[in-house]
């Protein structure tokens, strides 16, 4: 990771969305990214990122994402789940935010957070693109890939 480090902000950032949220140093992710453009889904690596443990221990059939928004990437991560039958195929999503979301309070964040707005914290949130686990909705369950991750997956 970078080397400015803000455990309250980031703790508070967690407690706030009420779900985890991983860090990834932007230099990792510039690097991942750099295939990702607006509008279209592209197949991606995630071994280098904190969401490598996804793929352990389960079968990922297809990691693909899409950016969204200037400063949003969604990430889909497709598992096969035999125990699920008749739908075996769980779709997890993934938010990649390279910069704090507009519906965020960053000077609440910090007051809330019992931290500063200095160099440091600029630095931490300059640092890092936060992941975060999207709820499990209506699309987490599927009896097969989507074709537009097929036609992905095809292209390869």
């Amino acid at each position: 990771m970078g080397s400015h480090q803000a455990p309250r902000f980031h703790a508070y950032f967690r407690h706030l969305l009420g779900r985890q949220v991983l860090l990834i140093a932007r230099v990792e992710w510039e690097e991942l990214k750099r295939t990702i453009q607006p509008g279209e889904l592209v197949e991606i690596d995630l071994r280098p990122t904190p969401l490598a443990s996804v793929m352990s221990g389960s079968s990922v059939v297809a990691v693909v994402a899409e950016r969204v928004s200037p400063s949003e990437v969604v990430i889909e991560v497709y598992r096969n789940d035999p125990k699920d039958r008749p739908t075996p195929i769980n779709r997890d999503t993934y938010g990649a935010w390279e910069q704090l979301p507009t519906h965020l309070d960053y000077r609440t964040m910090v007051i809330s957070a019992s931290t500063e707005d200095n160099a440091n914290m600029r630095g931490f949130i300059a640092d890092h693109v936060f992941l975060t686990k999207d709820d499990i909705s209506d699309g987490h369950w599927l009896s097969e890939l989507p074709e537009r991750v097929r036609a992905v997956l095809r292209s390869k």
